[in-house]
């Protein structure tokens, strides 16, 4: 019994030892460890402290490099801003904001003091503008009765629109190749009011016609007050023509043909239809264009190359369920059946647009004007070739009439649309009155 009971304490001593030795070695294990990771980190520490010595004394360089930089450097006069400025805003075409990011990217090199703010940038802009219109309009050369006058109203822009004229040369395609460009013009009138009536913009053409003399021509769209005005305006210079626009007469002469049609008012509600189902989806990419509904006709070529590109895409065939081109088949709908129709349409389109680029590119000659008839002789009977043949007469007779057969008659006002989009461009960049973008349109004309 004793040795049992020996026996039974030496075996419960020896488990009692095992787990003191096991802990025992586990704390070893745990401190060894310990002392491995604050030898490392003791090591990393050294290696930051290191790095940031290196940094500072890089930055310390710097700084000097910086300062021996500025004794040297000569900085950047007021004018030389105010000019890259102005620069950066009628030829970079960026915004006011963008601009003064832009000068505080570069205000070391270009030793800047102080960065300007985004209305100085505006005044800068303004006053560039009104000088460039004050000195362009008082140039004795305008007083040569040789110009061609092109006015337009712009789209409402906080309930006001802007009444644009831009003076060209009469003589423009005799200097210089292809149709007349911002640099080319000159702005003459840039003004605001809630709404334009003839007599409002006849009034205003005698006050600058006084001033700078009666144009050769007066170049508008298709306009009821720009027609009134340009009617009143003749009753005072009867010497003056009245050039119309061959862009909105070709959306004219498209609108009298197919408003009407069923066929067209299908089509659009099927391009409405179909733009609804592939949004949001993967042929998100083959949404149609969007129109505006004011202007549809001056771009609606746009929408029937879009559906003949789309009708390119699904052949002649069964489609596997659930592939994609089942998917389109389901998203186009009826459009299929208006083919014959899209073709059409799309053909007559093209055709005018052949047309119109002959006749800005080139204006209209007596080269030209053959060409053209040639053009028309070769287009299908109907009520485009008809009207196009009568505007083209028409425009024949003014062309004789002022004596431009040879150089050319300008019959397009793509230039004064070019100067409205600046308008928008500016209302986007922070001028937010529409009198400020009234004044920022005769900085982009010119040189």
């Amino acid at each position: 019994k004793e040795s049992s009971r020996l026996r039974k304490n030496r075996n419960k001593y020896r488990s009692k030892y095992r787990e003191a030795l096991n802990a025992h070695r586990q704390m070893a294990e745990s401190l060894e460890k310990e002392r491995s990771e604050n030898a490392e980190t003791k090591k990393n520490l050294q290696q930051k402290e290191e790095e940031l010595k290196r940094a500072y004394t890089s930055q310390e360089q710097t700084k000097d490099e910086i300062v021996e930089l500025k004794k040297t450097q000569i900085p950047i006069s007021k004018q030389e801003l105010r000019f890259l400025a102005v620069l950066l805003f009628f030829f970079g075409s960026i915004s006011c904001r963008a601009i003064v990011r832009v000068l505080g990217a570069f205000k070391v090199p270009l030793a800047l003091g102080k960065v300007p703010s985004v209305q100085t940038i505006i005044n800068w802009v303004q006053r560039y503008s009104l000088a460039q219109f004050f000195e362009k309009r008082n140039y004795p050369c305008l007083v040569n009765y040789k110009d061609i006058w092109i006015l337009d109203i712009s789209i409402t822009i906080n309930a006001e629109k802007i009444l644009s004229v831009i003076r060209v040369s009469g003589s423009h395609y005799a200097k210089s190749r292809g149709y007349p460009s911002l640099k080319d013009v000159t702005c003459l009138v840039s003004a605001t009011a809630i709404s334009w009536t003839g007599e409002k913009i006849a009034e205003i053409l005698k006050n600058l016609a006084e001033k700078v003399g009666n144009p050769l021509a007066i170049l508008k769209d298709g306009g009821t007050d720009l027609r009134k005005a340009a009617g009143i305006f003749m009753q005072a210079y009867p010497e003056t023509q009245v050039i119309a626009d061959i862009s909105h007469i070709i959306a004219n002469i498209l609108k009298a043909k197919y408003n009407e049609d069923p066929r067209m008012i299908e089509f659009i509600s099927l391009c409405g239809s179909i733009s609804k189902a592939l949004k949001q989806s993967l042929l998100a990419c083959l949404v149609p264009p969007k129109l505006k509904h004011s202007a549809r006709f001056m771009n609606v070529h746009k929408l029937f190359l879009w559906a003949q590109k789309v009708l390119e895409l699904s052949p002649v065939g069964r489609a596997q369920q659930g592939s994609m081109l089942a998917k389109l088949r389901a998203a186009i709908e009826d459009l299929p059946k208006l083919r014959a129709f899209i073709k059409r349409f799309h053909q007559e389109a093209s055709f005018c647009l052949k047309l119109q680029s002959l006749l800005k590119n080139k204006g209209l000659n007596s080269e030209t004007f053959a060409e053209a008839n040639e053009m028309l002789s070769n287009l299908a009977q109907g009520e485009l070739r008809n009207a196009l043949f009568h505007y083209l007469e028409q425009q024949s007779q003014v062309m004789n009439t002022l004596s431009l057969e040879k150089t050319g008659l300008i019959i397009s006002s793509d230039c004064i649309e070019s100067l409205f989009a600046k308008a928008k461009f500016a209302h986007r960049s922070g001028f937010q009155d529409i009198h400020s973008v009234a004044i920022t349109l005769p900085g982009h004309c010119g040189q």
